[in-house]
C-alpha cells in the first residue's frame, strides 16, 4: 500500500492524467484502518463509535469504481488511428489504475465480510438477517457514492456542514438517483460475490 502511494504521488507531483488517485485512495484506505482498529477496541463502545465511523467512510472505498471513468484521460490513441500506442509509461498507468481500484475494493469486501462475521458471531444472526444488513449497508455506500459523485460531498462534511448535508439529502428523490443508487448496489453486491467466490475456490484448491 505504501508503495502503491508514493508511485500514485509521483503521478500527483508531476500533475499526470491519472492524478486523482491519491487523494481517493488515501480516502478508501480508511475504512480499512477503521476495520483494524475495530479489531483491536477493547471496549463495547469504542467499538460502536468505530463502527459508525467505519459506515460512514465505507463508501469512499466503493467510490473508487466511479474513477475507471477517468481511464478515458489516458491517451491511448496517439493519432486519430485505431490503433493503439504500446508505450509503457500509458500502460503503467492503466495498470496502476486498474489494479489500484479493484485491489482496494477487493479489500473493502474484505473488511464487510469481516464485520458481519463478527456480528453474526455476536448476535447470532440467520442467514436472512445476514443478508438483510448486507443489502442495507450496500444500499448506504451507494447513497454515500452518489452524495460524492454527482453532489460534491465527502464523508468530513458530515461533521463539518451536517445542515448542508441534510439540505442536499432531497436530491435523493429523484429518479436518476434512484436509479443510480440501485444499480451501484447491484453491481456492488455482485463484485461482493463473485470476490467471495474466488476466495472460496483458492480456499479449496
Amino acid at each position: 500500500m505504501v508503495v502503491y502511494l508514493l508511485v500514485v504521488s509521483y503521478y500527483y507531483l508531476e500533475r499526470l492524467p491519472i492524478r486523482f488517485l491519491l487523494i481517493d485512495s488515501m480516502l478508501a484506505y480508511v475504512p480499512l484502518e477503521i476495520y483494524f482498529w475495530i479489531n483491536w477496541a477493547q471496549h463495547k463502545k469504542s467499538k460502536v463509535v468505530l463502527f459508525l465511523l467505519y459506515v460512514l467512510f465505507l463508501p469512499n472505498n466503493a467510490y473508487l469504481l466511479t474513477d475507471l471513468i477517468h481511464l478515458s484521460r489516458i491517451e491511448f490513441y496517439q493519432t486519430s488511428n485505431v490503433v493503439m500506442t504500446d508505450a509503457i509509461g500509458i500502460w503503467a498507468m492503466y495498470f496502476l489504475v486498474v489494479a489500484g481500484i479493484f485491489s482496494l475494493v477487493a479489500l473493502g469486501f474484505r473488511s464487510i465480510r469481516g464485520i458481519f462475521a463478527r456480528l453474526s458471531r455476536r448476535y447470532h444472526l440467520s442467514r436472512r438477517h445476514q443478508k438483510g444488513y448486507l443489502l442495507v449497508m450496500f444500499l448506504l455506500t451507494s447513497v454515500g457514492v452518489f452524495l460524492g459523485r454527482f453532489i460534491r460531498l465527502n464523508s468530513v462534511t458530515f461533521f463539518s456542514h451536517p445542515i448542508q448535508v441534510l439540505h442536499t439529502l432531497k436530491e435523493l428523490l429523484t429518479i436518476r438517483a434512484l436509479f443510480f443508487v440501485v444499480m451501484f448496489t447491484c453491481l456492488q453486491v455482485i463484485l461482493y460475490y463473485w470476490t467471495a467466490y474466488q476466495r472460496k475456490t483458492s480456499e479449496v484448491d
